[in-house]
């Protein structure tokens, strides 16, 4: 099952988990302990420790405590857990000085006509990019959704997507029009 999460989620959360795992079997002096909040936040304390010792940044610190989190409510999710023991561990906080500016228009088609599209993946790409420009959805909702989730109507077609804090239920609870272009 760890393999499954891991090749999902990428090597950044593959990394991050080994990193864990190795601490916890050797390093925490914890082992033998269940996974529990108690570990989790023994290890969130760990991970501050380096921090404030410059052996990682606060931005390190605060992706490899998303990951631990990702994995136990993949756990929990799987049913492999009873709960997330990750849930109420916190990382730090964002900083308040950086704010996104939005690309204008040119350095959109810019990017987009940049993106290569001679394999299948990188077309996948470049679909994926044009549907959040184009129509606005989330990385997210577009992760969840699959070829079943498009409805034809006339001349367009629509994309049923499940919109942020809806995942609960098994019906979308929104859709898209894909525009021709896309």
């Amino acid at each position: 099952m760890l393999a499954i999460a891991i090749s999902r989620n990428g090597p950044n959360l593959c990394e991050c988990l080994r990193q864990f795992l190795k601490w916890w079997e050797k390093g925490s002096r914890r082992a033998a302990d269940p996974l529990t909040t108690k570990i989790a936040t023994a290890y969130g304390k760990w991970l501050l420790e380096l921090e404030q010792a410059k052996k990682v940044s606060q931005g390190r610190r605060a992706v490899m405590l998303s990951a631990v989190r990702r994995w136990g409510a993949f756990l929990a999710t799987s049913h492999l857990m009873a709960s997330n023991p990750y849930q109420r561990v916190t990382g730090p906080a964002k900083p308040q000085d950086i704010a996104l500016a939005c690309l204008s228009e040119e350095a959109v088609n810019t990017r987009l006509a940049s993106m290569p599209t001679t394999t299948v993946i990188q077309l996948r790409h470049y679909v994926i990019a044009l549907l959040m420009v184009r129509t606005g959805v989330r990385e997210t909702e577009l992760c969840e959704a699959n070829v079943g989730h498009v409805t034809p109507i006339g001349d367009v077609a629509v994309l049923h997507v499940w919109t942020k804090g809806k995942q609960k239920t098994k019906t979308p609870a929104d859709f898209v029009v894909l525009r021709p272009d896309v």
